[in-house]
């Protein structure tokens, strides 16, 4: 896979942490480049030595959107329910997936940290791999293919996308190095998008249905749609200034 990377350098050098952060359905690596702003900006002392990398996703034909191309990591075929489903049946109530693309974005992300790795020289212990939506989607899911642990996990909206059976198949693949890493995940109580069960859920999914994750934080905020909110960021920044100070 090949993608535009915008690239927002550490203020002093060498950097000594990544944040690797994807975006969601249609948008683009700029749209998430404030996030390193206002990182750098309010708490300069924490990541002076912090890069950012936004990748932006293929142009790909959307069949949700009556196969529009935009920028997606992965396909949908159809929005989730937004109703009352438990977590029991939701397997099988969960709209058809493109796992193959999705897993073909994993490895792009896996490549990625190998860059940071052997080209910038950063510790795998101080990278965070983070997205919004369809890339906290993969974010999450990095804990089943990463070959090498890393320091945390951010998730901005995200959900599960892979059936259990593969999800558990490429973790034992992987040797299910990141089973303590830590991983935030923050979500909007009023997401019309992406509903808080299915938040609820993506914790059960990673934690007990597949057990790719033990180290797992979920916080709720009241009143956030799809989309983030200053209470939010402040734990995003404190998130991530525990991962990179440890």
């Amino acid at each position: 896979m090949t993608s535009r990377l915008v690239r927002i350098p550490s203020l002093v050098t060498p950097a000594s942490s990544t944040l690797i952060f994807l975006h969601g359905l249609g948008d683009s690596g700029d749209g998430w480049v404030s996030l390193a702003r206002y990182l750098q900006v309010e708490f300069p002392k924490i990541f002076n030595k912090t890069q950012f990398v936004f990748p932006t996703a293929p142009v790909i034909n959307v069949t949700v959107n009556n196969n529009f191309p935009m920028n997606a990591w992965f396909d949908l075929y159809e929005f989730g329910s937004s109703g009352n489903f438990n977590f029991e049946s939701i397997e099988n109530q969960y709209p058809k997936r493109d796992t193959e693309g999705f897993i073909k974005s994993l490895d792009y992300i896996n490549e990625l940290i190998d860059e940071q790795v052997n080209k910038y020289g950063i510790d795998p212990s101080k990278i965070v791999i983070g997205g919004f939506s369809q890339g906290a989607a993969l974010s999450l899911a990095i804990s089943l293919t990463a070959k090498k642990k890393i320091g945390g996990i951010l998730s901005l909206s995200g959900f599960p996308v892979l059936p259990i059976p593969k999800a558990k198949t490429l973790l034992s693949d992987s040797g299910a190095v990141n089973l303590n890493t830590p991983t935030f995940h923050g979500h909007g109580d009023v997401d019309p998008v992406i509903p808080l069960m299915l938040a609820r859920y993506s914790k059960e999914y990673y934690v007990h249905q597949v057990g790719s994750l033990t180290n797992y934080t979920l916080r709720e905020y009241n009143g956030m749609a799809h989309s983030t909110c200053d209470e939010e960021l402040k734990d995003i920044a404190d998130f991530l200034q525990k991962v990179y100070q440890d």
